[in-house]
């Protein structure tokens, strides 16, 4: 029997005011819409009981990532109660997906001219003082600045709130994910304290509401900030797994917290039941193929990759190759746009076998003018263009595009402020410099590139690697080299940062073969065996046979 607090809508539904909450009240069925379960929720409002069901519901779905489903939520609670003003505050947060590095800044101010012309006269229509101190985090979120200057008063604004009133939930989910937010754009010195926030701040929801679909979120997103905090962190992947099985995002965050252990089956799981769940969702909604979770799907592929599935993974290139034949994406769908390209450069990454890559998009000049109307845009556009290098190289075509692509990084570097994209992009010119020096045949100078670039980078270990680890790289090199001892301190310094990668367990046990170490080599091909339990028998040749991939 659920309790009163878990309805199948996903939300728990209350009428209350800051001072005396309601008893909850059983979910409208009025729509006839089919049950939902997106997770437990309880947003203390002043709204008329019509205004319920859409407003928590909305709720739910925002604290899930899923943007569209929740502002069309918040809309109609608003039909249902005009005067309800947090109801347009919620609506113009789901126009910022700042932790994808996108936001419709246009679109979320229109909602709140709505609502107000001003923020005064917006938050003068707060009917409680709760609801004021949310509508003023928002109001802060919205004015003229930066996106760091916005993001660290929204995340400052909340935190404060979510002091003030400690059995205030959803003050505290809301502060932990403004906290995510902000870290991002952060300066290092307080990044410390907003990732204290933001873990702090959503166990206190997790532990006073297990059922919390942005309590377990956002606890995943802390391996984001932190891969290293994984292991401390399964058990709310594991919650997250179970909590909104209606959400795709939700099936698939889970996966943030897997991979940087080397859980591959989980990863996989996790994101065939994503990649299901969107298709079911596009299916329902009749909507474009544009539309569906690539991004569950590339991840997906490299789990598949990581256990040695590769003939499942070279499918998964196909599947989405016909799955958008003719499809119009829109400039602002990068993920769409660039999904059969990372499907493919991934599957050569981790199998050497780069003839899945599709000759249309070599044309490395044509993939830098493509339109980039948001950062995540420009970074996959980058992306994508150090994957046509990568391809160019190591299928032994002409080098002169990668050549091209590593001046044209660095003018482009050159051109934006000082910051993470900037360094990322010299570091990639350098990369592809040094690969191109080694299949000039230049070893000794790809070696020393190689070893300039190879630091410990733990940063970005629970997302798949979107540029070859340069780590993994020098152990190739050194090992090509005949430098085996120094070829497995460049594979365990890549296991480092990404444990259990079965490329790098790969060339760990090659390298310590080569050394002579054969206990060593047969403990990295011994884990390897496990990651490749599932795997092809074609792959599985592959263990204590010194062949090349």
């Amino acid at each position: 029997m659920r309790s009163p607090f878990n309805f199948v809508v996903a939300a728990t539904i209350a009428s209350t005011s800051l001072a005396a909450p309601s008893a909850a009240q059983e979910p409208d069925h009025s729509a006839h819409r089919p049950a939902l379960i997106l997770g437990s929720v309880n947003f203390r409002n002043s709204g008329n009981r019509a205004a319920q069901a859409p407003l928590q519901r909305g709720v739910a779905w925002l604290h899930n990532f899923k943007y569209t489903e929740a502002a069309d939520a918040f809309r109609e609670a608003q039909q249902a109660d005009q005067s309800l003003a947090v109801a347009y505050w919620l609506e113009a947060l789901t126009y910022s997906h700042v932790l994808w590095r996108t936001e419709n800044l246009a679109r979320s101010r229109q909602t709140l001219a709505r609502l107000g012309s001003v923020p005064e006269a917006r938050l003068a229509k707060a009917k409680t003082a709760r609801e004021r101190a949310f509508g003023a985090a928002v109001e802060a979120f919205y004015v003229e600045g930066s996106l760091a200057a916005r993001t660290r008063a929204y995340a400052d604004s909340l935190i404060a709130h979510a002091a003030s009133d400690t059995t205030d939930l959803e003050a505290a989910a809301f502060a932990s994910h403004g906290a995510l937010m902000a870290w991002n754009s952060a300066t290092a010195s307080d990044r410390p304290r907003l990732a204290t926030a933001a873990r702090s701040l959503a166990l206190r929801v997790f532990n006073a509401n297990p059922q919390h679909p942005g309590a377990a979120h956002y606890l995943t997103h802390v391996a984001d900030m932190d891969p290293r905090a994984a292991v401390d962190l399964l058990p709310f992947a594991r919650a997250y797994d179970k909590i909104a099985p209606d959400a795709d995002h939700a099936l698939h965050m889970p996966s943030h917290v897997y991979l940087p252990l080397g859980l591959w089956h989980d990863v996989s799981l996790a994101n065939e039941r994503a990649w299901a769940a969107s298709r079911a969702e596009v299916k329902r909604d009749n909507a474009s193929q544009a539309l569906l979770s690539w991004h569950s799907l590339e991840w997906l592929q490299y789990a598949y990759l990581e256990e040695g599935r590769w003939d499942a993974a070279r499918a998964i290139i196909d599947s989405a190759r016909s799955a958008l034949a003719g499809v119009e994406i829109s400039a602002g769908n990068a993920d769409a746009r660039f999904a059969v390209n990372v499907l493919a450069f991934t599957y050569g990454m981790e199998t050497g076998d780069w003839s899945a890559w599709p000759a249309s998009a070599s044309d490395i000049p044509a993939a830098l003018t493509i339109p980039t109307p948001s950062v995540r845009a420009f970074g996959m556009t980058m992306a994508n263009a150090y994957q046509a290098s990568i391809a160019a190289i190591f299928s032994g075509k002409d080098r002169a595009p990668a050549r091209d692509a590593a001046r044209r990084f660095r003018e482009i570097a050159d051109t934006i402020p000082p910051d993470a994209q900037r360094t990322n992009l010299k570091r990639v010119a350098d990369q592809i410099d040094a690969l191109i020096a080694g299949a000039d045949g230049d070893r000794s100078r790809e070696i020393a590139m190689l070893k300039a670039l190879a630091l410990p980078d733990a940063a970005s270990a629970s997302t798949p690697p979107i540029y070859i680890p340069s780590n993994e790289l020098l152990g190739d090199a050194l090992l090509k080299s005949n430098q085996p001892v120094e070829a497995a301190a460049a594979y365990r310094a890549a296991l480092v940062a990404r444990p259990n990668r079965s490329r790098a367990l790969l060339g760990l046990a090659r390298s310590l073969s080569a050394a002579g170490d054969r206990a060593g080599a047969d403990d990295a091909y011994d884990r390897l065996a496990k990651n490749w339990q599932r795997a092809d028998s074609r792959v599985r040749q592959l263990l204590r046979t010194g062949g090349s991939r």
